[in-house]
């Protein structure tokens, strides 16, 4: 018998989101930084999630947030573009706060990128009592405040005002000569 204080759902107040926090264009291709956002009543300890990547699509980096308590982040590629994330303390410490992002994902965009969402499924938090919240409940969550991820292609090109060409967006104002003509983008980081 299930104890009652075990959940078998995340209270509705429990949530998780991914969005959009910058992206990075190179002679390369394209990096955007995803941050998984986690809003939480429940005091969780540890949690795990499968991330599910269309082709085209590679995690180059993944970090805890500031929230981290001594957590660390293990990953494992379970194969046709999942990976699984598991973030855990030893000494099962309760992470910061009750929301924010939890964890910064890197993903790189190649050149052979078609199109499809990343996704989260899988999403299970627990609490210092082991009792296990899920936060996803029938269907992957899917990202938020993302919109036309494009690969850059390798006729792609990145210069300063001054002509010199660069390997990825810098503060300022660049150049971006591709297929597709040349634009004016101006970075603030």
């Amino acid at each position: 018998k299930v104890s009652a204080r075990m959940r078998a759902a995340a209270d509705a107040t429990d949530q998780l989101t991914l969005t959009s926090e910058s992206e990075e264009t190179t002679i390369f291709g394209k990096t955007v930084r995803m941050a998984l956002n986690v809003e939480n009543v429940e005091t969780f300890t540890a949690g795990q999630l499968d991330i599910m990547l269309p082709q085209g699509m590679k995690i180059a980096a993944q970090s805890l947030s500031d929230r981290a308590n001594g957590h660390e982040l293990l990953t494992n590629n379970l194969g046709n573009g999942i990976v699984r994330m598991v973030a855990s303390a030893v000494e099962n410490n309760a992470f910061t706060g009750h929301n924010g992002a939890l964890i910064y994902i890197d993903v790189e965009v190649g050149s052979d990128y078609n199109g499809g969402q990343i996704a989260i499924d899988n999403v299970i938090f627990s609490d210092a009592n082991a009792n296990s919240y899920y936060l996803s409940k029938n269907a992957p969550i899917l990202p938020t405040g993302v919109e036309g991820i494009q690969a850059a292609t390798m006729k792609e090109r990145i210069y300063s005002v001054g002509g010199q060409m660069l390997k990825a967006v810098k503060k300022g104002v660049n150049i971006i000569k591709g297929e597709n003509g040349t634009k004016k983008v101006i970075s603030n980081k």
